[in-house]
């Protein structure tokens, strides 16, 4: 080996690419920067559009997003390559394709409260118990990484994601195929689909 190859291997990279780089090569990187999309919406659309906006999730790259008016849906709509551009660039990729936008008022919509009802609050998911197994398989992976900074970040990463798993099976949840959202298969449909579907507008 070159001695340049040498020192470009032993060059340290900055924590944020290391991280990148290890939630792509355990394929969390797309379902963690899908979770960061909602924070970044104001920035992508200013101010007043957010006021007047809301995500209600992201899933499988589609952003689907409530506007209160359906003049905004149609501005929405008419701007969305542009919006998403925006959104990307401070993704730092081409993590968001497309967006889904209804016209609905912005309090909690049935379709909202049951996203939020099939997702445990912060305080709910420390509280779930992973079995030892899962513990171990995810010290195992974890242990190969050097950097203590970036091992810990990816350990609270794949805790997280793992304990969302739990108590999605505690609460007898299924995911939904086409949104991706968690619904009670007792009902035998998703209320967010249905949702979009009932109250979608052709902008």
């Amino acid at each position: 080996m070159s001695p340049r190859a040498d020192k470009r291997e032993g060059t340290p990279q900055p924590i944020g690419t290391a991280l990148e780089q290890c939630l792509r090569d355990l394929e969390l990187l797309v379902p963690a920067k899908e979770h960061m999309a909602p924070l970044y919406w104001a920035e992508a659309v200013g101010d007043f559009v957010a006021r007047h906006t809301a995500v209600d999730a992201v899933r499988h790259g589609t952003l689907y997003v409530r506007a209160d008016s359906s003049a905004l849906a149609q501005q929405l709509q008419l701007q969305q390559q542009q919006v998403l551009h925006r959104l990307n660039e401070r993704l730092g990729g081409k993590f968001i394709a497309a967006m889904r936008i209804r016209t609905a008022a912005l309090g909690r919509s049935p379709a909202v409260a049951r996203e939020t009802a099939a997702s445990p609050g912060a305080q709910e998911l420390a509280e779930v118990c992973l079995r030892p197994v899962e513990l171990d398989q995810i010290d195992a992976i974890c242990a190969a990484i050097e950097d203590t900074e970036l091992r810990e970040a990816v350990h609270r990463i794949m805790v997280t994601e793992a304990r969302l798993r739990a108590w999605r099976r505690q609460q007898g949840l299924r995911l939904c195929e086409t949104c991706g959202g968690a619904y009670d298969p007792r009902e035998g449909f998703c209320r967010t689909c249905a949702s979009i579907r009932e109250g979608a507008q052709p902008a």
